[in-house]
């Protein structure tokens, strides 16, 4: 069952119940979720280009108001993973990264 239409933003309880059809015994459980909406935005030009071995920066926003966990990838790899705080619900922060081989990249 799709719950999406009975949760809302924030702290949401949810009870659950499950009857048998043969038994008519019934077990009920309840649920809390934490609904929260997050963003992440960057005004990183990704298609300049840098001379070789340049340190460059990626700013990024990121919102919410849970703790939040972003995974910065470089070529399929794993460069770092910051966690932002839920005291920080609007939070900018900077990825630095250097040591790359020349050449085209992913991020």
């Amino acid at each position: 069952m799709n719950i999406d239409n009975y949760i809302s933003l924030g702290t949401n309880t949810i009870a659950i119940m499950v009857k048998g059809r043969a038994t008519g015994a019934s077990k009920t459980i309840i649920a809390t979720y934490n609904v929260v909406k997050l963003s992440l935005s960057s005004n990183f030009q990704i298609a300049r280009s840098l001379e070789p071995n340049t340190p460059f920066d990626v700013t990024y926003t990121i919102e919410g108001d849970a703790d939040k966990v972003v995974e910065f990838y470089i070529d399929g790899v794993l460069a770092s993973n910051a966690t932002v705080s839920s005291l920080e619900p609007v939070a900018t922060k900077v990825q630095r990264l250097n040591g790359l081989n020349p050449g085209k990249h992913t991020l």
